[in-house]
């Protein structure tokens, strides 16, 4: 699956099926902390977006996974998942 189809189902998930960030996620936002004091995402938010994530790509996202690409920034999670389906 192509790296920009992928950032754009991942910012469609945050923003559409999620509505948990203080202000709309663009590209812009990639390699912002999702923790931060401007996106304010909570753990419990993350772990909504962790198995969404899941679910939406159909992947299983494994701990040495998640231990090398994180899931703070949108770029981790875009990598992750590109790393996941074999991109």
């Amino acid at each position: 699956m192509d790296k920009n189809i992928i950032l754009k189902k991942i910012l469609y998930i945050m923003n559409s099926e999620m509505k948990v960030a203080k202000k709309v996620l663009t590209e812009e936002d990639v390699d912002s902390d999702l923790f931060s004091k401007d996106i304010r995402f909570l753990a419990r938010d993350m772990m909504v977006l962790f198995c969404e994530i899941e679910k939406q790509f159909n992947i299983e996202i494994t701990d040495e996974l998640f231990e090398k690409y994180g899931f703070r920034t949108i770029t981790n999670i875009l990598d992750l998942v590109e790393c996941s389906l074999g991109s």
